[in-house]
């Protein structure tokens, strides 16, 4: 369906790609490492750095899936854009996210990737219990365990999982990582690897399904789609390079 959406700001932030085809150019290139693998993967446009401007492009250019790193800036991204692509749009959270915020995700997010401990999953099954809802999660794994990194280690995992799929206001849907920054071939292939590893195990150990594996940006999503990703994270190759100085965040 062609889109007939527009927003009247013209600016072009600094650093991000200026054209429509140039969007569509990198689309095209993610959309072929997608097509090289026998199984069905979500591409997720990660918005964090994107301007409106960019968002309604990559929404004519067929994306209906965006992220967002903060529960606040989804919000306001979502009441700033055209109605249709508010009604259309699945928004996943990729973030970090405080038990502060967990009340304003309910009905907002399609599914939170970023569930990194058994209290917060906990807070999350209360608050949607409480609103009648059902929130799809994903358990957020720190496979190369860097104490930069939130997320459960695998030995975390395989003690508490049980009682995490006990919890009825939300449902377990697979598992997410992220990658040492800058790494070399052999660390993204043990830690995509690694992650699939523990899902087999875990699968095997409590006979609960995992289906999803989040995993793999910009910069290694090659890779992470070779090892097994089912949803990928693309922020910097559709929208530009995020600013100097800012840290690397979850999916750019």
């Amino acid at each position: 369906m062609s889109a007939t959406v527009s927003i009247t700001s013209n600016k072009q932030p600094e650093g991000e790609p200026e054209t429509v085809d140039e969007l569509q150019s990198a689309l095209y290139t993610v959309k072929a490492a997608i097509a090289s693998v026998d199984r069905q993967v979500t591409l997720i446009a990660v918005t964090k750095y994107a301007s409106l401007q960019q968002m309604v492009a990559a929404y004519t250019l067929g994306l209906r899936d965006f992220g967002e790193n903060k529960v606040q800036d989804a919000l306001a991204k979502k009441q700033d854009l055209p109605q249709e692509i508010q009604q259309t749009v699945n928004w996943h959270l990729i973030g970090h996210l405080q038990s502060n915020k967990v009340t304003k995700t309910v009905g907002q997010f399609v599914m939170i990737h970023s569930v990194d401990s058994l209290r917060l999953a906990q807070k999350l099954s209360e608050v949607n219990l409480q609103a009648g809802c059902i929130q799809k999660v994903l358990l957020q794994i720190n496979i190369s365990g860097e104490t930069s990194k939130e997320g459960f280690s695998p030995e975390e995992i395989t003690e508490c999982l049980e009682q995490l799929t006990l919890l009825e206001g939300i449902q377990i849907k697979g598992l997410m990582t992220i990658a040492p920054n800058m790494a070399s071939d052999p660390i993204l292939n043990a830690t995509f690897q690694g992650l699939g590893t523990l899902r087999n195990a875990l699968e095997a150990q409590y006979s609960f399904a995992l289906p999803e594996l989040s995993m793999g940006m910009s910069g290694d999503y090659g890779p992470a789609l070779r090892l097994g990703a089912t949803i990928i994270r693309i922020g910097s190759q559709f929208f530009g390079k995020q600013a100097s100085g800012i840290p690397k965040v979850l999916g750019v």
